[in-house]
């Protein structure tokens, strides 16, 4: 007798579209279907491209028929050419994922007030996006995650004297050549805005030690020479390498 396998993520989905229509306020959550904790078998999972490589082998066309349906018009508000392209990147990343874990391009998607993307009828399926310079990335999990992305920017000094700790500031002060803070402050940036991100609470409420959160975990990758990238969860268990969407020059690893 055959059976049949379920996916959980989409059941509760399902569940929580007949609330919705039925006008039910509250919303099923896998614990009240009293499912495992990790029930959908999803795993941290990082997608990264750079841009350049991705608009030489792919025109937008193509691209735009690959990405959310709810990602459409954002790379046409933006007036700057660069802007659209890192947009539609990052779209097109994203579609990868939802793809890659039986998610629907025409899932219905929203934001928080602190600007997160989620998706209302997915239990289970969180993604962060970001992108800059040359370098895009998409990063999923079964549970609330952050990520950033940046190529070696210049060092802030006023900037950096006002965010970081003291630990951080004595480390930056060991520092004599100017390439080398550089790095230093990229990588010190992409793990505070990574944190940011999953958070929501901004670079104040990360430096409040009144307000009390939960620990934050994060780690970097360097995708490419030039290029680093943090992400951040509030639990340990990251994955140990990116998936590289587009090929990058022999820099990246």
């Amino acid at each position: 007798m055959p059976f049949i396998v379920l996916d959980y993520r989409k059941m509760v989905g399902w569940v929580n579209k007949i609330r919705e229509n039925n006008k039910l306020d509250k919303r099923l959550t896998n614990s009240e279907l009293d499912i495992e904790k990790h029930w959908t078998g999803l795993k941290m999972k990082l997608y990264f491209c750079r841009i350049s490589e991705l608009f030489r082998s792919m025109t937008k066309e193509q691209l735009l028929g690959e990405i959310p349906k709810f990602r459409m018009k954002l790379a046409d508000s933006y007036k700057n050419e660069a802007d659209q392209k890192r947009s539609l990147a990052a779209s097109y990343l994203l579609g990868i994922c939802m793809k890659e874990h039986g998610v629907s391009l025409s899932e219905k998607a929203d934001v928080t007030n602190a600007g997160k993307l989620f998706f209302p009828y997915l239990d289970g399926f969180y993604v962060n996006l970001s992108h800059a310079d040359d370098f895009a990335v998409c990063a999923c999990d079964e549970a609330e995650i952050g990520v950033d992305v940046e190529g070696i920017r210049a060092y802030k000094e006023k900037l950096f004297f006002k965010i970081a700790s003291e630990k951080e500031i004595a480390q930056m002060d060991e520092i004599v050549n100017q390439d080398e803070k550089d790095i230093f402050f990229t990588r010190w940036w992409t793990r505070k805005e990574s944190a940011v991100k999953l958070t929501g609470i901004g670079i104040a409420g990360l430096l409040d030690k009144d307000k009390k959160t939960t620990e934050i975990f994060t780690k970097e990758f360097q995708p490419c020479e030039n290029c680093f990238l943090s992400v951040s969860s509030y639990h340990n268990a990251f994955c140990e390498k990116i998936t590289m969407i587009s090929h990058c020059s022999d820099a990246c690893s």
